[in-house]
């Protein structure tokens, strides 16, 4: 599992950190309850722990990871004469020109996911019980809707064929599900619950996509590829679960999901029509008829690419007890 991004920018390091101080905070707040005696009307209470539940909550995440190309792009242009109807003047036909395939660009390119924090939503069930004493193992399965959206960009530079190839691309987080256990201890007045969690995780993107741009020669179009939209992985986390009742509770989660790399191959075609010069006697000479010029621009991309995505998420939940 890839925990840490292999370049740190100064929006990462703001993240990593945000989600270093969230966790330490989660872990703080429940050592901090499970060592304190708490009040004595809070002992006397028979807290129950076991029996199935529904919840519901609210948070935020955001996409990390990166992603890695390999890319031959082959340019090419052909000139096309389109005669003019018109006039009377036709001596002929409009000829054509073409001109040969340029030689293919070859870049590797490599980069992070810039991410902001998109806005979330959790529904779910539960199922726990206390096989000893202070001790609580349970189940749980949930789904997410996220707003997060990821970016990423990088030029790459054949100083060779003195061309710059720039890629460019996004991923938007739909929704998730997942599946999984959790353990974890009660505090001395069984009120609180600090607990650790494990699952497996399926992640759906809509319409990610990744754009490849050769930067010299802007005339030639940019060739846009589909990237998958389904990755699946493992999610770990820690969280504070607090009674307010036998059957209310408010839990406090990070959650870390670490998606399975996918690599794929692409192949893509764009093209791009200028309009030229009008000659009276056709584009090539006098045989002609009156001509229109028009210059067509394409562009084929393909290659390899090689995507690993991670989806970190912090979420405030509200339980209700069944039982």
């Amino acid at each position: 599992m890839s925990l840490c991004v292999l370049a740190w920018g100064p929006d990462t390091m703001l993240r990593k950190t945000a989600v270093t101080n969230t966790v330490a905070a989660i872990l703080s707040i429940g050592a901090a309850m499970i060592a304190s005696p708490g009040p004595v009307h809070a002992q006397e209470i028979n807290w129950n722990w076991t029996g199935f539940s529904v919840y519901g909550g609210v948070g935020g995440s955001w996409i990390d990871g990166d992603i890695s190309v390999s890319d031959r792009t082959r340019h090419s242009r052909r000139d096309t004469c389109v005669a003019i109807p018109d006039t009377g003047k036709r001596r002929g036909k409009c000829r054509t020109r073409r001109f040969r395939p340029r030689r293919p660009i070859r870049n590797d390119i490599f980069s992070n996911f810039d991410s902001d924090i998109g806005v979330l939503g959790t529904i779910g069930v539960g199922a726990d019980f206390e096989p000893v004493p202070g001790i609580v193992l349970g189940l749980f399965a949930d789904v997410d809707v996220s707003s997060a959206e990821g970016s990423f960009s990088a030029t790459s530079t054949n100083r060779r064929r003195r061309n710059r190839t720039s890629l460019y691309g996004e991923m938007e987080h739909d929704y998730s599900w997942t599946i999984g256990g959790r353990a974890g201890l009660l505090s001395l007045d069984r009120s609180t619950l600090v607990y650790v969690l494990a699952g497996y995780s399926e992640v759906n993107f809509d319409d990610p996509s990744f754009t490849i741009a050769t930067i010299r020669g802007r005339r030639f179009p940019a060739v846009q590829h589909a990237l998958p939209d389904q990755f699946e992985g493992l999610t770990l986390g820690v969280g504070t679960e607090v009674k307010l009742s036998n059957v209310w509770s408010l839990k406090l989660e990070g959650r870390y999901t670490d998606l399975n790399s996918q690599t794929l191959r692409y192949a893509d075609t764009a093209t791009r029509s200028v309009a030229g010069r009008v000659f009276e006697h056709g584009c090539k000479g006098p045989k002609g008829s009156d001509c229109q010029r028009f210059r067509n621009f394409r562009s084929r991309s393909a290659g390899t690419v090689d995507i690993d995505p991670e989806i970190w998420s912090a979420r405030i939940v509200l339980s209700f007890k069944l039982n």
